[in-house]
């Protein structure tokens, strides 16, 4: 019986201490909460905590510390004789049974949109003539569901895959107080890329974000755009998203984004651009340029404008717009609907033309051999795309251009130094033969020349005397009965 009773007072006291707790935290009362848990980001927020010691004992060396978000900007703290701000702490002193307190912090809390902020309430202290320290913990929750910082775009509904349209993006302050540091960033933007059109009325653009130093309570600020479209052939619609950071004790914080949905427009124009001839043409020619447009796409395409760079060395410039209706705009002859009233409008499944006379120098220097092609660039507007230009070039074939042979011809009986080459008597007699040296010259200009041919056929009073000199291919040839010379060369190059 005595081994029983002792076996028994001995697993008694083994669960004694397993379930003795020394600590006196379920008798002491901690809560936590704000003064609402979904707020916008920017407005202000009241943390209490209320405790009580419910107790038998004195605490000593309270303390409670609030754990709340980095950009919390704390405005108010209640006791603020007991405040650390270094570590969001009250320090409480001693608890006698039975006591309880309330403790407030009051700011203004900034943060991420649609984020959830856990905020942690802790109670520390000692139970008289114990050193160990006992805890006790609440947690509440904080959702940030807005922001006082609204933006806003204003933008086409509809875009061309490529293109530029003008935008503005909007940014007001619907808060209470001011708010510092807000940067909108306009760089990295997928599918677009933005640009300002002009700087700010507020703020600066640098490094590619609109920076804003400040912004007034109920105060709106606007910045014009310019967004540049890089959409894949495969999307029919698209979403522009810029997202405003306020900058608090150097920590970012992304507030709600505004976007701007698209639908994409894609027009599909064919352009041709053909010379009138496959041959080759001489210098100081006019040759027509039939330039051809059929509209492949699904969108109407309106005020159609064609630019043509001219090459001056090898099209006279000055001739191109008296030729032609249009005008000359710097190196370019440009062309519209106001001077053509097919290029006003060109509805899906439809083609027009145009064709234009491009002017050949009579005289091109410094060139050899030379084609010319043309690279002609036609822009449309799109209806409901304000200041979108569809854009399309090509470029023509190769156009060969002859050369210009100049022919001159002299007779000369003394040289310019004034030896005799002629022989009978000067000036001519009748009835007598006076001898004279035909001197015939034959200078070829840009372009190589083949099988080129030189006849002359003399008048029955002219003798022929058979003595010929040549500085290029055969010896000059006459056919008694035709009284006609001739000359051959196979090839002649380019300013020979």
């Amino acid at each position: 019986m005595a081994l029983v009773l002792s076996i028994f007072l001995l697993l008694a006291g083994t669960i004694f201490w397993f379930i003795y707790d020394p600590t006196v935290t379920k008798d002491v009362a901690l809560s936590f909460q704000t003064t609402q848990t979904r707020i916008n980001s920017g407005e202000k927020i009241v943390f209490t905590a209320h405790y009580q010691n419910n107790s038998e004992v004195l605490l000593t060396n309270a303390s409670l510390g609030l754990r709340l978000p980095n950009s919390l900007v704390i405005t108010s703290a209640e006791p603020k004789d007991s405040f650390d701000e270094q570590n969001n702490t009250f320090y409480l002193q001693n608890l006698v049974p039975g006591s309880s307190g309330e403790v407030n912090i009051s700011g203004i809390l900034y943060g991420e949109v649609d984020k959830e902020y856990n905020n942690t309430a802790i109670l520390t202290y000692n139970q008289e003539e114990r050193s160990a320290s006992e805890q006790v913990v609440a947690s509440t929750i904080t959702i940030l569901r807005n922001s006082v910082l609204q933006a806003s775009i204003e933008a086409p509904t509809a875009i061309l895959s490529h293109s530029t349209v003008p935008i503005t993006l909007k940014i007001k302050n619907n808060g209470e107080l001011l708010l510092e540091n807000i940067k909108i960033p306009l760089s990295d933007v997928e599918n677009f890329s933005i640009s300002p059109i002009e700087e700010p009325k507020v703020g600066t653009v640098e490094s590619g974000s609109w920076i804003i130093t400040n912004l007034a309570p109920g105060r709106e600020v606007e910045i014009k755009l310019n967004m540049t479209s890089n959409i894949n052939e495969a999307s029919t619609k698209t979403s522009l998203y810029l997202t405003p950071i306020i900058i608090i004790k150097e920590i970012e914080l992304k507030q709600k984004s505004t976007f701007a949905e698209f639908e994409i427009v894609r027009p599909d124009l064919n352009i041709s651009a053909n010379w009138q001839t496959t041959e080759s043409i001489q210098p100081g020619t006019d040759q027509d340029l039939l330039i051809t447009l059929t509209n492949n796409g699904t969108s109407v395409l309106n005020n159609f404008t064609i630019t043509l760079p001219i090459p001056s060395n090898i099209v006279n410039s000055g001739r191109i717009a008296n030729l032609n209706a249009g005008y000359m705009s710097g190196s370019n002859f440009i062309t519209n609907s106001k001077y053509h009233a097919n290029l006003k409008q060109l509805d899906p499944g439809k083609s027009t033309s145009v064709t234009l006379k491009i002017p050949i120098r009579a005289f091109i220097t410094s060139l050899q051999d030379i084609n010319l092609s043309l690279s002609p660039k036609v822009s449309a507007t799109v209806p409901n795309i304000p200041n979108a230009e569809y854009e399309r070039s090509t470029e023509t074939s190769e156009l060969k251009i002859g050369t210009n042979i100049n022919l001159n011809a002299i007779s000369l009986y003394y040289t310019e130094e004034g030896d005799q080459l002629g022989r009978g008597p000067l000036p001519p007699q009748v009835g007598k033969e006076t001898k004279y040296w035909a001197i015939i010259s034959i200078e070829n200009t840009s372009s190589q020349v083949r099988d080129l041919q030189f006849f002359a056929t003399l008048p029955s009073y002219i003798g022929w005397t058979g003595r010929t000199s040549v500085s290029h291919g055969n010896d000059v040839t006459f056919n008694t009965g035709s009284r006609q010379a001739t000359w051959q060369l196979n090839s002649l190059g380019a300013y020979e």
